[in-house]
């Protein structure tokens, strides 16, 4: 297998254009997405685990804390990293919806350059900086990824990933 370049984390250090991060952001998405049609719930989402290789291709790595959803997930450790955990997750119940809010954490601090922090209130330090580079629509499909509560986000990353691709094809139909 190849190596990758560096992690996501390292490349965020850098200044990077729009259309890259929303290149990563859809790349990222596929990724989650992929383990979440596979029953995988990751429960280490954060940057450092998106590795990036030759021609911007990021690959999703280290599944050490992943869990496999069956019918009842029981009772998880609450392991996965402190800044990208979510409420659920700290207290052991890790579920799709935790992964999603992680992956909301990073696509917020990939556009904004700023890790929200607990608690997580809206609008997060950085907000006036990605909403210079995002459309409400998108803005309102991240926000729902970052909600508090996990009935309130996306079911899972699949569900996200349709949502998200619902607003890109109406964005680049309009013209």
């Amino acid at each position: 297998m190849p190596l990758g370049i560096e992690t996501l984390a390292e490349r965020m250090t850098r200044r990077m254009s729009t259309a890259l991060a929303l290149d990563f952001t859809r790349q990222a998405l596929a990724a989650v997405a992929h383990a979440h049609s596979r029953q995988i719930i990751h429960c280490d989402i954060k940057p450092e685990n998106f590795i990036l290789f030759d021609g911007n291709r990021l690959r999703l790595a280290d599944f050490g804390f992943s869990k496999i959803a069956l019918r009842t997930l029981k009772k998880g450790s609450g392991s996965g990293t402190v800044g990208y955990l979510s409420p659920e997750q700290a207290l052991g119940r890790p579920m799709f919806q935790s992964d999603v809010f992680a992956l909301g954490l990073v696509i917020f601090q990939l556009f904004s350059g700023e890790l929200p922090e607990w608690p997580y209130k809206w609008p997060p330090p950085g907000y006036a900086r990605i909403r210079s580079k995002l459309r409400p629509k998108t803005l309102s499909w991240l926000r729902k990824a970052m909600e508090f509560k996990p009935q309130d986000r996306y079911r899972n990353a699949v569900t996200m990933e349709k949502a998200y691709d619902k607003i890109r094809f109406k964005a680049v139909n309009r013209g």
